[in-house]
């Protein structure tokens, strides 16, 4: 399996959108991760909560700039698991 794959298994299999608050955590303690993936899943998580991306516009015009912003800067990322990000960290902007 290529490098960081289960990392991107895990964001994307969530699926909990009434619960959008349980991302962080849920993706964290997925039982296919190891301790290199949830270091990278902090740092991951990090890139797609910061304030730059947040701070114009409304929500949604947010949510589609951190999309962007973290598929240009995250390269390895599935686009899925970009709109994954940009979904649960906009919950913690609201």
């Amino acid at each position: 399996m290529p490098q960081r794959q289960h990392l991107i298994d895990a964001i994307e299999r969530y699926d909990d959108w009434g619960r959008p608050w349980a991302f962080f955590d849920t993706v964290a303690s997925d039982g296919s991760l190891d301790d290199a993936d949830r270091r990278e899943w902090a740092i991951v998580w990090a890139a797609v909560c910061d304030e730059r991306l947040w701070a114009s516009g409304s929500l949604g015009e947010a949510m589609a700039q951190a999309e962007i912003a973290i598929a240009s800067s995250i390269p390895w990322l599935s686009p899925r698991a970009c709109r994954h990000l940009a979904n649960a960290a906009g919950y913690q902007w609201r």
